[in-house]
């Protein structure tokens, strides 16, 4: 299922993607901890897409990762590779992962019943195209993604915030991160604490083994770390542990990005991290009383 510009849900949209992927090398490209492949398909699973091929070759243990990265988000969705591109294949939508992360609200135009475009391009760059019966060679080739071949009454051209271009890779895992921001954050959390928190974020989820709980229990370390500098009541000591007490505030952004960011949120992760604020909050009055 989709939902059209109007925010009508539409249950009659279900159609194939294909995945065209002229590097495989980019397929298991982690960004943000989270493979390339996997973060294309779970858009296409939320724009309403009933199935994906991949026209490639699966690395090892690819297929398995898709599969649980799109269980973590809450999406199911058929996701099969074809080196060679069948005959009697038709689908609406190919999408190139060496050029960019076509998002969900962008791919649903693609599945409009009335008067769909023909092509999306970000910049100059044509990002994904309806499918009509092409072959293998012919999604192979250049001409295919060329705005040239497009009507430019057909070509819908979308914002940078509606695709994740994939190189450089440090800025997209940057634009993955950003998009983890909440609306709610107050001025000192957008302006100074996120910037910062962010950074440790995309810097954290280089290790394919971290997860929210590891912030989590820096945020708790950092917390002690600040009770025990204030209860020493040196004007140094109170200083480090005020300092501190900021510091618990960055990191404490951490979980919940790298969560967003991994399809890792929880309810109970939130409830976790809530308490753990709320322990550090409470450490602090303790100490200043």
């Amino acid at each position: 299922m989709a939902f059209d510009r109007n925010e009508q849900l539409v249950s009659e949209r279900v159609c194939g993607a294909v995945i065209v992927v002229r590097d495989p090398a980019v397929l298991a490209r982690p960004i943000a901890g989270v493979a390339a492949l996997s973060r294309q398909v779970i858009e296409l699973a939320r724009a309403g897409f009933g199935e994906v091929t991949v026209l490639a070759e699966a690395p090892p243990g690819l297929e398995a990762t898709v599969q649980d990265d799109l269980q973590r988000a809450g999406e199911v969705l058929p996701v099969r590779f074809d080196p060679a591109f069948g005959e009697g294949r038709r689908a609406r939508g190919a999408f190139v992962l060496n050029g960019a992360i076509v998002k969900a609200s962008s791919l649903i135009l693609l599945t409009r019943a009335d008067d769909p475009p023909v092509a999306l391009q970000l910049g100059s760059r044509i990002v994904a195209r309806q499918l009509r019966g092409e072959g293998a060679a012919e999604l192979g080739a250049a001409s295919f993604w060329s705005a040239a071949s497009v009507a430019q009454d057909r070509l819908m051209s979308i914002g940078a915030g509606e695709a994740i271009p994939l190189d450089p890779p440090g800025e997209a895992a940057r634009q993955v991160l950003r998009d983890t921001s909440k609306p709610s954050d107050g001025l000192v959390s957008r302006y100074l604490n996120r910037p910062i928190s962010q950074q440790v974020s995309g810097w954290l989820l280089r290790f394919g083994w971290i997860r929210p709980g590891h912030a989590t229990v820096l945020t708790a370390l950092t917390a002690v770390a600040m009770f025990f500098s204030l209860a020493r009541a040196t004007p140094i000591s109170i200083a480090l542990g005020c300092l501190l007490f900021h510091v618990a505030s960055v990191i404490d952004g951490l979980d919940g990005e790298i969560a967003r960011a991994t399809y890792r949120a929880s309810a109970r992760g939130a409830a976790l991290d809530t308490a753990v604020d709320m322990a550090s909050n409470v450490l602090f009055a303790i100490d200043l009383t």
